[in-house]
């Protein structure tokens, strides 16, 4: 058959995104300090693995954060 590649048989061309980022990273993509994560953290409006000494939070979970209606919850 001729010399298409196949999937697994082509280069990647960019890395995939991790699953979980750290705080740090958690606020540069939220556009917040990493004090603001840390106290979103604490209240729940966010949720982390911890792993050894490091807190990581679900890359998932930092967009769904960003995507939602800040006046969800409200009174």
């Amino acid at each position: 058959m001729g010399n298409t590649p196949r999937p697994h048989d082509r280069p990647l061309t960019r890395e995939a995104a991790p699953l979980l980022v750290s705080e740090t990273e958690a606020a540069r993509l939220l556009g917040v300090s990493v004090r603001t994560i840390q106290k979103l953290l604490r209240a729940g409006g966010l949720s982390a693995r911890h792993i050894g000494r490091r807190t990581l939070l679900p890359r998932a979970e930092v967009a769904a954060f960003a995507a939602s209606d800040p006046r969800k919850g409200r009174r």
